[in-house]
């Protein structure tokens, strides 16, 4: 049986604050929103609905290397010739033909950098503070595929408690209307659940 003392840190180990870093880490993608013209999205929509995207893909990521006036004399195209891209289809380049990055366009007015669902570990740390470089205390969760965490969080729980993950189809910026729930590790339980 717990002494009085062991009862009464038990005690002051609850009330906290407790302090948790969360990282999500792994492969995935950058999404760029951006203006352009209807001659654009009508030229390269219609090249790709005939030969794929693998042109406007490559226009994209070498838009920086190459000025406007410079696009037809280009090699790079797999199922068109550059010289018949009209100036309003450059929609990578800016009023004077220069050419931007392909994670920083033109009229670009938002963005998002996400880690693939199916490429995604989870880490969670307790830590001394919320400061950013807080001490480590204990390694909750170390490196634990993000799927797998979700699956054992809801067969543990009976699916009482359950997590989602935010996708594109939400924008990566507003969540489906429904909560999140993520379990309290139990006294003892070094993992969730």
């Amino acid at each position: 049986m717990a002494t009085l003392k062991e009862k009464e840190n038990l005690i002051e180990a609850f009330k906290g604050p407790h302090f948790y870093r969360v990282r999500l880490w792994g492969y995935g993608a950058e999404t760029s929103y951006m203006k352009i013209s209807k001659e654009a999205y009508d030229f390269w929509k219609a090249h790709g609905e005939e030969h794929g995207d693998s042109d406007v893909v490559n226009y994209i990521i070498n838009a920086e290397d190459v000025e406007a006036d410079d696009i037809a004399q280009q090699e790079d195209y797999d199922e068109l010739d550059p010289a018949t891209i009209p100036r309003e289809a450059l929609f990578m380049h800016d009023e004077d033909g220069v050419g931007s990055t392909y994670y920083e366009p033109v009229d670009q007015f938002d963005a998002t950098y996400n880690i693939a669902q199916d490429a995604a570990y989870l880490t969670v740390e307790k830590v001394s503070s919320e400061e950013y470089d807080a001490e480590v205390l204990e390694d909750t969760i170390e490196n634990e595929d993000l799927n797998d965490f979700l699956s054992r969080v809801g067969e543990e729980s009976d699916w009482e408690h359950d997590g989602y993950v935010e996708g594109h189809e939400h924008g990566n910026k507003y969540p489906p209307e429904r909560d999140i729930h993520l379990p309290v590790p139990k006294p003892g339980e070094r993992n969730f659940l």
